[in-house]
């Protein structure tokens, strides 16, 4: 793209305390060329140098806004109006900052996300995603905010806070240390309840992510998996929450190991595990005969699983994996000669 815009040395602004020399002279910025919504000889915001505006992408710095420190704009962002972009700040995507919004310290905005009217995004908080951030609502230290959240009004979102989802924040609402809110989480009771390990952190990973942005850290899934749990009623959740540390533990450690060469199912829960083996197996009616063992386990956390084989072979395979990753075998079933139960499946 080249060149996109110049500085205008005859039309600067003196601004003190955001540099370490103690003031820093801005420059109005004129375009070089037509981009976007910008024409040739259009005047823009103000920017300290050509580090914080890129020349090769269509973002733009309007009216009065200011870019100055060591902040970045790119992409195809838009900061305008009388908002103000500063310190170490990044602001990249489609982002847009207006109104009197003020991004500074080492924050990122980013994706869709908005920030305007008086709100501040500070520290090393990031916004992305399709949120927003308006009037005098505070984001700041380590919190992040995404997916279609809004935060509005005085609300403040700080410490290692997450907002997400369709989670709408307003009046003087505050989130702040290990808070996660979100509305997206609040998955039917039934559903959360019937959820085995693996696909309860799946479920808080999809929802973790967001509307783009990095990929969640461990600490941010486990917290969205213990509010799924906290939504349920109180005798679901105590026993869900007792057990949550040791699922993650298990789910993460399997999850960069290779993928278990056997199908596994986990027992229900019934009145022992050997009814919930029978009540599982009634789910496999369809499948072929030669599937003909079934090998009952313990894992190191006192769940218990079952998992289907055929061979003798893949049996001690299967014991030593087990053995290896500290479970304990129960039993091993011949499946056909097991009793069929009268249920629907697990």
């Amino acid at each position: 793209m080249g060149q996109k815009y110049e500085l205008m040395t005859d039309d600067t602004k003196e601004l003190a305390g955001v540099s370490v020399t103690g003031r820093s002279t801005l420059y109005r910025i004129r375009a070089l060329k037509d981009f976007g919504d910008v024409c040739k000889g259009d005047f823009g915001g103000y920017i300290e140098s050509e580090n914080n505006l890129a020349q090769d992408d269509p973002s733009w710095v309007y009216a009065d806004a200011m870019v100055c420190g060591n902040a970045t704009v790119f992409g195809e962002v838009k900061v305008s109006e009388h908002a103000s972009v500063s310190g170490e700040a990044k602001i990249s995507g489609n982002a847009r900052i207006f109104g009197e919004a003020t991004v500074t310290g080492n924050s990122s905005v980013f994706g869709n996300a908005q920030i305007f009217g008086r709100a501040w995004v500070y520290g090393s908080a990031w916004v992305y995603g399709d949120a927003r951030v308006r009037s005098e609502a505070k984001v700041h230290e380590r919190a992040r905010v995404y997916g279609n959240a809004l935060v509005s009004g005085r609300a403040r979102v700080y410490g290692n806070a997450a907002v997400a989802g369709d989670t709408e924040l307003s009046g003087d609402a505050e989130v702040s240390g290990e808070e996660y809110v979100a509305v997206e989480v609040v998955d039917t009771e039934e559903e959360v309840r019937n959820m085995n390990a693996e696909e309860l952190f799946k479920r808080a990973e999809e929802i973790a992510e967001g509307a783009g942005g990095p990929p969640p850290t461990r600490e941010e899934i486990l917290a969205v998996a213990k509010i799924m749990v906290q939504c349920q009623q109180r005798e679901f959740q105590e026993k869900g929450l007792a057990k949550i540390e040791g699922m993650a533990e298990r789910y993460f450690e399997d999850r960069a190991a290779p993928v278990p060469p056997l199908p596994v199912f986990r027992a229900s829960g019934g009145s022992s595990p050997e009814s919930d083996l029978t009540t599982g197996l009634v789910t496999l009616r369809e499948r072929p005969r030669e599937t003909e063992h079934a090998l009952l386990y313990t894992d190191a956390y006192g769940v218990t699983w079952f998992t289907l084989f055929d061979e003798e072979e893949d049996g001690e395979k299967e014991r030593q994996r087990l053995d290896e990753k500290g479970c304990t075998v129960l039993a091993v079933y011949d499946i056909w000669d097991l009793p069929k139960a009268e249920a629907d499946g697990p």
